[in-house]
């Protein structure tokens, strides 16, 4: 988080997460970050949620308090349901490369050629067709590297031209669009009693 409004009298602030989803309430209290304006909370958190009874996540910053109640600096509200029902695949971002390992390693729950099947039946294309170094749906071919070196032999993978095509999706027919790429989204903090006035 970056410019929190102060919440102590020595002009700083000792902020921490709270997450809310439904009846889920995650407070990361013990890991508060003292005398910190721009604190970097470096922290991952999981949920399980059904749509569309708990669709809305808050996220709160509190100032933590040793003595007395802790001190809401601001919150913002997520709305994950339109994010999984956008047709521009909103949920979690592709990334420009794929990778199996290290700190860029592929997130999505869902690889790049399962997602572009998912992709080709939803929108009534025909199923793309693997063959060494292309990619094949209706009369579209996209081209690239499908033979890769792994310690002492050569392996085939289509992950890394499907992330490609993904990348091309709006040169698609019947549906075809920009999907939404792998990014760091900055929101306002607020406060009820506060409205419209950036915390």
């Amino acid at each position: 988080a970056f410019n929190l409004h102060p919440a102590d009298p020595d002009g700083k602030a000792d902020p921490y997460i709270v997450l809310k989803l439904g009846k889920t309430e995650i407070k990361d209290r013990d890991n508060y970050i003292p005398k910190q304006l721009n604190p970097v909370f470096g922290r991952s958190f999981e949920f399980q949620a059904t749509f569309p009874k708990e669709s809305l996540l808050n996220i709160l910053i509190y100032d933590y308090d040793m003595v007395g109640g802790d001190d809401l600096i601001g919150e913002t509200q997520i709305d994950l349901e339109n994010r999984f029902y956008s047709r521009h695949r909103a949920t979690c971002g592709l990334p420009a490369e794929y990778a199996i390992e290290g700190y860029n390693a592929w997130r999505d729950s869902i690889k790049p050629t399962e997602l572009l099947i998912k992709f080709c039946k939803e929108n009534r294309l025909d199923n793309p067709h693997f063959s060494p170094g292309r990619i094949t749906i209706g009369n579209k071919v996209f081209t690239g590297k499908t033979v890769f070196a792994d310690e002492d032999q050569m392996v085939e993978s289509y992950e890394h031209l499907a992330l490609k095509v993904l990348h091309r999706w709006s040169e698609m027919p019947n549906g075809g669009c920009k999907l939404v790429p792998e990014h760091i989204e900055t929101r306002a903090l607020y406060l009820r009693d506060k409205p419209g006035i950036d915390q």
